[in-house]
């Protein structure tokens, strides 16, 4: 998380600077693309989901039996996503028409090397569910973090020698591939359970199918978000939009990582609640009070922070003429403030076999947001894109709260009181206090982001300490000081 909000303070800068915003656009046109169209169709939350299951009940015999089955679909979804691929990259040109031959070709060698690594990785897409469902949490967060510092030096030494964005693509793919062998090494020394590649079962394959089917909707539906939002804009708008949309998308992604940190590493547990508790949805609603809390609490002062330093952040990092990208991340950071505290929830959907009703309300989000997209960015570029996701995004949340309320039986009153009802009057004093210390202390640059993010911190850290923390909370702050 801390690597993440460090690189895209001083990497994503140096590399937009050093490419240019064509070459820049260029790279995220091409991830955009690619991202659309490589997909595990659910099998992935398939994993997560029945690893958790089997490794609750310590049945090792069954996992070896469901993994046997998934890495053989892989290895037909790799196929599928290979022709598809093929497809796409010989369209191109047709799909892409404002961009000139030059732009083209290089799109077309970009398209090259990330399809190539994308459709290689595919089969390997349960080594993520395989390593949480052991709960072997520090291998899979390690590797992750090691990878992208790989990366980012990798492509760091590339372009100080005077390569370009091909080498860009090319760094991801390589060490990409590297770990993926790593994590292959590490979960056969670290977990009891082997694919069992000869095992075959018709009726657990069409148990898979059906719950991978409704998810394979689902991520249909999600990648319409930010990856068919920059395929768009690049179609209507070209790459400048791209790039402001890319940089605004990029701390949307820094700001989501603090959630991730925690997504997801909760399903062994939820899967034991499902299958143990005498009263589920009234344990879930604990669990998710608590992790909802601690998760406001971090999402909360990020976006308090950024719309009060928000505007001389971007100034500092990027420079005046990138001042849209402000309005644009704010657009797209606010629905975590209701998505990320309700992450349990999410989670517990997944684990509860409600997939089919996640699923449907992922497509009218999408609906809403590509027809949106559509409208808002002619005469609102990269901003009426923001807005569309932020639209869709108000769609999601009412209807995920409607499947928390209904199928799992969540009481929702007791969540939005007890979780929101403390933090809103701190949070509301911290962003009127920030705006007083902008306007007194207009200091520009680094030391102006650094001087107002302080004293908003320090000033959240205290309405929070008075007014929202719980009895609990407050011990917990107190044991860590005194550490």
């Amino acid at each position: 998380m801390a690597f993440n909000a460090v690189a895209g303070l001083l990497y994503t800068p140096w590399l937009v600077r050093t490419l240019g915003d064509t070459d820049y656009g260029l790279y995220v046109i091409t991830l955009a693309v690619i991202g659309v169209f490589t997909m595990d169709f659910g099998i992935g939350a398939a994993v997560s989901k029945y690893m958790s299951m089997y490794c609750a009940i310590g049945d090792d015999r069954r996992a070896s039996q469901f993994l046997g089955i998934v890495y053989r679909m892989y290895a037909i979804v790799a196929l599928l996503v290979a022709l598809t691929l093929t497809v796409v990259y010989f369209s191109l040109g047709a799909i892409y028409s404002r961009l000139s031959p030059s732009e083209i070709e290089t799109l077309r060698v970009l398209f090259i090397i990330a399809g190539t690594y994308s459709v290689l990785s595919l089969p390997f897409m349960p080594q993520s569910g395989i390593l949480l469902a052991h709960e072997r949490l520090v291998v899979l967060k390690s590797t992750g973090l090691i990878q992208k510092i790989a990366t980012v030096l990798l492509i760091v030494v590339a372009l100080h020698n005077g390569m370009n964005v091909r080498a860009v693509v090319t760094a991801n793919a390589v060490t990409g591939l590297f770990f993926i062998l790593v994590r292959a090494v590490l979960i056969r020394r670290t977990t009891n359970v082997q694919p069992a590649y000869t095992y075959k079962d018709r009726g657990l394959r069409a148990e898979i199918l059906r719950f991978s089917g409704w998810t394979t909707l689902g991520l249909i539906a999600g990648r319409m978000i930010f990856n068919t939002t920059p395929a768009l804009l690049g179609a209507l708008s070209g790459p400048a939009s791209v790039v402001i949309f890319g940089l605004a998308s990029s701390i949307e992604g820094y700001v989501y990582s603090v959630s991730e940190a925690l997504n997801g590493l909760f399903l062994p547990r939820v899967s034991r609640i499902i299958a143990t508790s005498a009263d589920p949805s009234g344990a879930i609603l604990e669990l998710m009070i608590r992790v909802g809390r601690i998760q406001l609490y971090v999402i909360g002062l990020i976006v308090v922070g950024f719309i009060v330093a928000g505007p001389v952040f971007i100034d500092a990092w990027m420079g005046p003429e990138y001042r849209s990208v402000y309005v644009c991340a704010l657009l797209l950071i606010l629905p975590g403030l209701i998505e990320m505290p309700q992450q349990i929830g999410t989670t517990a959907v997944v684990a509860a076999n409600h997939v089919r009703a996640q699923s449907l309300v992922g497509v009218g989000m999408a609906v809403v947001n590509v027809a949106l997209v559509l409208v808002l960015v002619g005469p609102f570029g990269a901003v009426g894109a923001a807005a569309a996701v932020l639209a869709a995004s108000a769609i999601r949340a009412i209807g995920m709260n409607t499947v928390y309320a209904r199928l799992l039986r969540i009481d929702l009153r007791s969540f939005f009181v007890r979780t929101y009802g403390s933090w809103i009057t701190p949070a509301a004093i911290t962003v009127l206090a920030g705006f007083l210390i902008r306007g007194q202390v207009p200091i520009e640059g680094w030391s102006g982001v650094l001087l107002q993010a302080t004293a908003v911190t320090l000033c959240y850290a205290a309405a929070m300490y008075a007014l929202a923390l719980n009895d609990d909370e407050r011990n917990a702050v107190k044991k860590a000081l005194h550490r």
